[in-house]
């Protein structure tokens, strides 16, 4: 008689099996590439099930599952769920041009524009040139940024219930639940940063070089995805200095300065640094930065673009970067939608936009109120987030875009007020709450 481990082993390969079969019919995949892509949803997947304490949250995951694993095929042929577009044509285009230039893997990561095409051109060469097989790779990638935002929300409250109901609200929110059936860079870059986070705030409590290492290691990966994310380093470095010099360490630290030193060596001297730098080559001055502003509204502008004027001058420069953040953190306005589908943008993103940041600044403005280490991790989430809407607030100039950036870090807003809110003391919350969990949220 086959006993329960190797039943679930026959039955997970018989799912990745057919399911590869059928989905490989459908969207005209690659067999292989498919069985490769679901082995690794499938290891996630079990991973995640494990998490949950009660069948009832165990079933909800299983429909959720299923439900996005149907309409993973479906976007994969059809290519047509809202807040996509055409973003998948420039990655395809992308990686057949870096293939067609290309004689081998390394040859791939060095002609790269960024490290997402560089794995969609892996894809390409090992597989053959078909985009609709590179859709199966992003899915897993949400199921991993739905376990690392568990795991962090237990670090930070220790509080099973509250980690469980901020995992499903990352996966679920409308936007990000279709960017993980979507061709986009967006959900691998909240993976990443979730887990160097992760590892950053074990850093914090445990004072260990280690954590702090792999937490580096880690971030460089959405750096290497979006250059704009350099912003988060800036902020990991600032908040590990800080660290140190607060211990007032009187002895070099050797570690420390190897480390530094070969961080530095690798920023400077491989091509890692061509991909961080890319974005920010030809700015030398302001003046510059005034320039790209308008020739990114001039040649840039689509339908959703919100940016009405732009600065000619350094005072007005001043006044243009609080006007950009704004826009980016809150837009689409209801005035500013023109159809069903902008509507709807407003309806599932720009509507709860204004509730999510009065959270995360009530939270920011009361951060004296927690304890000393809610106070560090609060600080550093200010820091992320400000930093991250400085930078793509001024690089973004319509809500289309910033809907798809702000995903970046959306995690980490509802990690915030997950963790130090109040939302799960409302009633109604909790009546809500109560319907799908067995057990009270403390």
């Amino acid at each position: 008689m086959i006993n329960e481990k190797k039943k679930k082993i026959l039955l997970n390969i018989m799912f990745i099996l057919l399911y590869s079969f059928c989905a490989s019919i459908i969207t005209n995949s690659n067999f292989l590439c498919l069985i490769l892509a679901n082995t690794f949803f499938i290891i996630v997947f079990n991973s995640n099930f494990d998490l949950f304490k009660e069948k009832k949250e165990k079933i909800i995951y299983i429909i959720i599952n299923i439900v996005m694993l149907i309409l993973l095929v479906y976007n994969a042929k059809y290519k047509n769920l809202p807040f996509t577009n055409v973003d998948w044509t420039s990655f395809d285009l992308f990686a057949k041009t870096t293939l067609s230039n290309s004689n081998n893997v390394i040859d791939i990561l060095l002609k790269s524009i960024d490290a997402f095409t560089a794995f969609v051109t892996c894809i390409y060469h090992f597989f053959g040139q078909n985009i609709n097989q590179v859709y199966f790779f992003i899915l897993p990638c949400a199921g991993v940024l739905f376990r690392y935002v568990y795991k962090i929300m237990y670090e930070i409250t220790d509080n099973y219930k509250k980690s469980v109901i901020i995992a499903y609200l990352s996966l679920l929110w409308p936007v990000n639940f279709i960017f993980s059936l979507s061709l986009l860079r967006e959900v691998p870059i909240e993976m990443f940063i979730c887990i160097s986070i992760f590892h950053f705030i074990k850093y914090l409590k445990t004072n260990s070089m280690k954590q702090f290492i792999i937490s580096l290691c880690l971030l460089f990966v959405p750096i290497l995805m979006h250059s704009g994310l350099i912003c988060l380093l800036l902020v990991y470095l600032y908040v590990f200095l800080q660290n140190k010099l607060k211990k007032q360490v009187n002895y070099i630290d050797w570690k420390i300065l190897f480390f530094s030193f070969a961080l530095v060596l690798l920023l400077a001297l491989t091509p890692v640094w061509d991909f961080v730098s890319r974005r920010f080559y030809g700015i030398d001055s302001i003046e510059d930065v005034l320039f790209i502003l308008k020739w990114h509204n001039d040649t840039l502008v689509a339908n959703t673009a919100y940016v009405k004027w732009l600065p000619t001058t350094r005072t007005g420069l001043i006044l243009h970067i609080p006007y950009r953040m704004i826009l980016f953190v809150f837009t689409p306005f209801l005035w500013q939608t023109y159809d069903f589908g902008t509507f709807l943008a407003f309806l599932f993103d720009g509507v709860w936009r204004i509730f999510i940041m009065y959270f995360v600044i009530k939270i920011f403005v009361e951060t004296k109120k927690y304890k000393p280490f809610d106070q560090k991790i609060i600080k550093m989430f200010a820091m992320l987030l400000v930093g991250f809407y400085l930078i793509f607030g001024m690089g973004t100039n319509n809500y289309g875009t910033s809907m798809r950036h702000r995903m970046k870090l959306f995690p980490l807003e509802l990690i915030l007020i997950g963790s130090y809110s109040n939302i799960f003391d409302n009633k109604k919350v909790k009546i809500v709450l109560d319907k799908c969990f067995s057990t009270e949220i403390q």
